[in-house]
């Protein structure tokens, strides 16, 4: 009974960690099955549902642990690790007699099937300082030094959503509409407020560097697969390469080439969920922002405004200083939409049911993320009086 029991808090923490470190493409054929996220920071994501998983990587930190290179056309195992997609056919094919034996991972022997191998898109990081080169990004939040230049990005998320994008950029999720069906039901009904083509897409602006749910549009997908198998065929021509490696680099290719060939005939529902979105979200982006000129009904009080690093890492400015800086331009509306920030101390945190009450602006993050709250030096931001 008690093997039974941390076998299973064993997969919870597994399902924590993934979801509390990468973000998520997800297919949008499978909308209302998981429409909820755009409410539930915790909820967990089935592999079939996930088109493509994004990981925060600084430089070249990440290598494949059977080759020990850069991973190729890099997949990723429901337990976190990351591989090139030759390497872990090749892992499974020499460790399976038969279809019914378990597939273990090399690094720490959790079962793994080849169906759940999620592909991954590695996203550059820019602030690493004071963090060892050893250590990739999205194992950990990056410990920034005092003193470091960071570029903050003012956010805008509605409360109680997962949705959280630039000021600028939220003007193509949260219409009047939806805020106000937002506020007019309750906890448990808030996700079916929430439409595809009012959810972050691929295409969306700024998704790809901050939601940590969004939509796969085709032509995502598309140049996605086009590069791992560029990747690919580099790698099939190495002279290094042997028969055998190539061997699984030919079937790594068929796998990529089999999914592209999907990719050409979409339903006729996936297309029209996706012209729709980009015809609705093309349409809010050059309308103002979606309380002004409704102030009776949709106020600035709906929303939370917070500053987050640039690069789409959890380094966020303490709410204290952003209320010192909402004061000194005259409220939220008018603090800068970006700004450069020279760091007087940085803490680091993880998220649990203390921070999310602590620091409500963090909800939407998912437990145990690990994250950076920064002071930074307010001399030089605002006014001698403030």
């Amino acid at each position: 009974m008690e093997g039974a029991v941390s076998e299973r808090q064993a997969e919870i923490n597994r399902s924590l960690f993934i979801n509390a470190n990468f973000r998520f493409v997800l297919k949008p054929a499978f909308w209302h099955t998981f429409m909820a996220v755009a409410t539930r920071p915790d909820m967990q994501l089935r592999p079939e549902w996930i088109e493509r998983v994004v990981m925060p990587v600084s430089g070249d930190t990440t290598t494949c642990p059977i080759c020990l290179s850069p991973p190729v056309a890099a997949r990723v195992t429901r337990c976190g690790h990351v591989f090139c997609l030759p390497c872990i056919l090749r892992h499974i094919a020499y460790n399976s007699d038969d279809k019914r034996q378990s597939k273990k991972c090399p690094i720490c022997w959790y079962t793994i099937s080849p169906d759940e191998l999620l592909p991954v898109h590695f996203w550059a990081t820019q602030y690493v300082a004071g963090k060892p080169e050893s250590v990739p990004a999205h194992l950990g939040a990056t410990k920034v030094v005092p003193s470091t230049f960071v570029t903050m990005q003012l956010m805008k998320r509605l409360r109680g959503s997962t949705i959280c994008l630039p000021r600028l950029c939220a003007s193509h999720i949260y219409t009047n509409e939806l805020v106000r069906g937002v506020k007019n039901v309750d906890d448990t009904s808030r996700s079916a407020v929430f439409d595809s083509s009012r959810f972050p897409w691929s295409f969306s602006d700024r998704a790809l560097t901050f939601a940590r749910f969004m939509l796969a549009a085709r032509s995502y997908d598309t140049g996605e697969y086009e590069r791992e198998l560029r990747e690919l065929q580099m790698a099939k021509t190495d002279k290094d390469a042997d028969s055998e490696s190539r061997l699984f680099i030919e079937s790594a290719i068929m796998n990529v080439e089999a999914v592209l060939t999907e990719l050409q005939t979409p339903s006729k529902t996936e297309r029209k969920r996706e012209d729709l979105a980009i015809a609705e979200q093309s349409t809010s982006s050059t309308s103002t922002d979606p309380h002004e000129g409704d102030s009776d009904k949709v106020t600035d009080d709906d929303f939370l405004y917070f500053y987050q690093a640039d690069d789409g890492q959890h380094i966020y400015m303490h709410p204290l200083h952003m209320r010192v800086l909402a004061h000194n331009f005259g409220g939220y509306a008018n603090v800068p939409e970006t700004l450069e920030i020279k760091l007087k101390r940085s803490v680091e945190s993880m998220i649990t049911d203390e921070v999310r009450q602590r620091f409500r602006f963090l909800d939407h993050l998912s437990l145990r993320c690990e994250l950076i709250i920064v002071e930074p030096e307010l001399k030089q931001l605002v006014s001698p009086e403030t």
